[in-house]
């Protein structure tokens, strides 16, 4: 059992480049700025916190954003420091694993800051580093708000320590609305391969697949993987996974991987076939879908995509141009469940003004105020889809509240000797799919070293 995840560099400079695509695509699509009215909203909140009165003081934020990220997120927080006088001293760094552990460590933690973890959540809340926030949030608060998914995320031994502020949907399928006659929104996933046997027997793959990311090379089908499983085993088989608590030899991985397999190291089914799969960039993988004939019609990816898709092709517009659905269920048992990806912060230093922060950005009028700035989805469950700047985006967060129940990106999740090895794992299955079952027993010796 590992103690704590220590993300790599890599990890970060990749995250960073997809969170600076996501802000452009919403950045663009920004047709409905936060109104006035939200803004409005949010004020009166953090005014009846302090009952109209101006209690002054700091608080001190740590967090990743920077950029578009950092504007948005200041802006959702001004209503807060108009209503009460509160300051918000804010600092950002995208190394915020290695710099905030650091800080915990001696002593110097900030009032409030992005978690980068849920195990270092967990490794804090039991060492006394954060506070329990159902005593300052209200737990029936947190319940009304938040969906259990979030809340266990953030949580450990019964009470939450976490408190997610923003989200991503993962795991959605993509297509091109002129020339997709597939299921658009296929009951389960065997609808779904049928029609992509269908679609290669008559000589043109269903989908574009493509991993290749620099040093972060095979991300991308690790999100495939992840997806399956979740979907075919369940939860709980899932948690097991990431944990380190099962085998890499097990059915359950190897069943995912297989399925994955069948996609991507199928020339038949997959535009290029596995050399393509392996050279072909994430973030360029989805544009022969595009193309006059289309080379594919399908691509699996997160919500982050769009940006990519219209910098690839010029002039394609979101719903009229491209669209999607969410990943098919597999096992009906574990339907409704979607992995996500977000940002959670947590209270380090409790002071009655660091108190009130956490209050106002549990709430549904400060949660709903990022969102309508766009970029970003909204974990709290209770924040109208109107808000959104676009229907695309209040797809994604029709998407994320229907979640029967959500689970965090495993490999983000696994320390980082293992997510390494799961990226290479991905990219040796996927050139030579005959060695799986000697791949799985080198992933399931890490596993054994590592945990």
């Amino acid at each position: 059992m590992r103690s704590s995840v220590m993300r790599s560099s890599v990890q970060h400079i990749h995250k960073a480049l997809l969170l600076g695509a996501c802000s452009t695509f919403f950045l663009a699509h920004s047709a409905f700025a936060a109104t006035a009215d939200l803004e409005k909203k949010a004020f009166n909140y953090a005014s009846s916190l302090v009952k109209g009165q101006k209690p002054g003081g700091k608080v001190s934020v740590f967090a990743v954003w920077s950029g578009v990220e950092q504007e948005n997120f200041l802006r959702a927080i001004k209503p807060f420091t108009d209503a009460t006088g509160i300051q918000v001293e804010y600092e950002a760094t995208r190394d915020i694993n290695a710099v905030l552990t650091t800080r915990v460590q001696g002593g110097n933690a900030p009032d409030i800051a992005v978690v980068p973890s849920i195990s270092l959540l967990q490794e804090w809340a039991e060492g006394g580093k954060l506070t329990d926030l159902d005593g300052i949030v209200g737990t029936s608060v947190l319940e009304k708000n938040f969906g259990p998914g979030f809340l266990d995320l953030g949580g450990y031994k019964g009470k939450t320590y976490g408190l997610f502020i923003n989200a991503d949907v993962k795991g959605l399928v993509w297509y091109n609305t002129k020339t997709y006659k597939g299921p658009k929104n296929p009951k389960n996933w065997d609808e779904l391969a049928a029609w992509a046997s269908k679609t290669a027997a008559a000589g043109t793959t269903p989908w574009c697949v493509g991993v290749e990311s620099g040093a972060a090379s095979g991300w991308a089908g690790t999100d495939w993987v992840e997806n399956i499983l979740l979907r075919q085993s369940g939860p709980r088989v899932y948690d097991q996974w990431y944990q380190g608590k099962l085998p890499w030899t097990s059915n359950e991985v190897k069943s995912a991987f297989q399925a994955f397999g069948k996609v991507a190291t199928d020339p038949k089914m997959v535009y290029g076939g596995p050399t393509t799969v392996l050279t072909t960039n994430f973030s360029d993988a989805a544009t022969p879908m595009f193309g006059n004939p289309p080379k594919c019609f399908l691509h699996h990816q997160a919500s982050f995509i769009p940006s990519f898709l219209e910098k690839n092709t010029p002039g394609l517009q979101a719903i009229t141009g491209y669209n999607f659905f969410g990943f098919p269920n597999i096992n009906p048992q574990y339907a409704g469940t979607i992995e996500i990806n977000g940002d959670m912060v947590g209270l380090f230093k409790k002071t009655p003004q660091s108190a009130l922060l956490m209050k106002y950005l549990a709430s549904t009028e400060a949660q709903s105020i990022w969102p309508s700035l766009g970029g970003k989805l909204s974990p709290n469950k209770r924040v109208a889809l109107s808000v959104l700047p676009n229907k695309m985006a209040a797809g994604f967060q029709k998407t994320l509240n229907g979640a029967r129940s959500v689970r965090f990106d495993a490999s983000d999740l696994m320390p980082d000797r293992i997510n390494k090895a799961f990226w290479k794992a991905i990219l040796d299955y996927v050139q030579n799919p005959s060695r799986l079952d000697a791949i799985l027993q080198e992933l399931e010796k890490t596993r054994q070293e590592v945990y």
